[in-house]
């Protein structure tokens, strides 16, 4: 009989990333399969509310000392903890250094930057096991000094309930091609204009000033007012039209604007998975990304969409070019992409591994 778990999930964030959204649904699956699920966050956050809808028992992070973690932990005897996130990381060392016994997972959705050999090498000794969303975060991990056993691969999953193609009947035809970026634009306190941005804006925008062919380009994910404005000069800084660019906040329902696009754009250049890739693909929408991080695990170039060289400004305008002015090609990579996607990064996918990767824990099954 397989054990049913407990397991408290915490994440740290407002709830607006894809890592928030990510644990959710693999939590909600894992309870779908029998196992009890807990949840710390924030209470101003997306993911409480989210976390009540489901069904989760769900408490604030709020003011939480690590004691408390450990209280929580034994009054409702959880089995597992799991973080999402570097702040609950650091949380629940503390917790670990004070006493907790509870096996710890950390679930790493970035490519890590610890020194090689020696910035993970500690964990080793407090951590049960690291799931990493790619081979490429993976890598970095093992780089870092965590041990080979200490980390399991697990690939984000597609809830392709949530996400599938627009009937092609309903789809707006238009000669002027819909960009779409899906990516979190904060600049910060540091806000350089002429800086590098976190997600690569100013590397798409570099792009756009040699695509001559006429489009608008719809950026989601912008997090504040102040980000807003920020992003606008951004765009006039390297000399485009304005008019040509239309802004957006996080989104509850990203699924309208995926029908929206013709063509998705990821311009990060370090990403540890690319979730909206996937997200796109499931909606029928053909992507260009950048050829780095774990987004190389999801696209095969010019089969299931098109990957673009991080260091080449002149190769990320010719593969916007080329796939506004082929219809045939972004109709050939659509149906690739969203094949792709069914057979290797659906949610029940991802369910089943971090279930194997949990219940490895006590020794009741073999790790996938």
């Amino acid at each position: 009989m397989v054990k049913k778990i407990r397991l408290l999930n915490i994440t740290s964030s407002h709830g607006l990333e894809g890592a928030d959204h990510l644990a959710l649904s693999i939590a909600h699956g894992l309870q779908q399969k029998g196992h009890l699920i807990f949840w710390l966050c924030p209470k101003n956050s997306k993911t409480y509310v989210r976390a009540l809808a489901y069904g989760f028992t769900v408490f604030p992070l709020d003011k939480l000392m690590p004691k408390d973690l450990i209280s929580l932990s034994q009054k409702h005897k959880i089995d597992v903890i799991n973080t999402h996130h570097s702040q609950a990381r650091r949380f629940t060392l503390k917790a670990k250094f004070r006493g907790l016994k509870t096996k710890l997972v950390w679930t790493r959705h970035c490519i890590n930057r610890s020194i090689h050999f020696l910035g993970g090498f500690h964990t080793n000794y407090f951590i049960d096991k690291q799931i990493a969303v790619s081979s490429a975060v993976k890598k970095s991990l093992l780089l870092s000094g965590v041990f080979f056993n200490k980390v399991a691969l697990v690939h984000p999953g597609i809830d392709l309930e949530k996400f599938y193609p627009q009937d092609a009947l309903q789809k707006t035809q238009s000669n002027c091609a819909q960009l779409g970026v899906v990516a979190r634009f904060s600049p910060g306190k540091k806000f350089k204009i002429a800086g590098q941005q976190k997600k690569g804006h100013d590397f798409l925008f570099k792009a756009l000033q040699d695509v001559k062919t006429p489009y608008h380009c719809h950026i989601v994910g912008v997090d504040s007012e102040d980000a807003m404005e920020k992003l606008r000069e951004l765009i006039q800084f390297y000399g485009l039209d304005l008019s040509r660019f239309s802004l957006y906040p996080f989104q509850k329902d990203i699924l309208p604007f995926y029908h929206q696009f013709d063509i998705n754009i990821l311009p990060s250049q370090r990403e540890g998975f690319g979730l909206v890739i996937t997200e796109a693909m499931a909606s029928g929408v053909p992507c260009i990304a950048l050829k780095s991080g774990g987004v190389q695990e999801i696209i095969t170039h010019d089969v299931s969409g098109l990957l673009v060289n991080p260091n080449s400004v002149a190769d990320f305008s010719y593969q916007i070019n080329r796939l506004i002015q082929d219809s045939e090609l972004r109709k050939r990579l659509s149906q690739q992409g969203l094949k792709a996607v069914i057979n290797q990064f659906s949610i029940e996918i991802a369910v089943n591994k971090t279930e194997a990767v949990l219940l490895s824990l006590d020794g009741f099954v073999d790790e996938l």
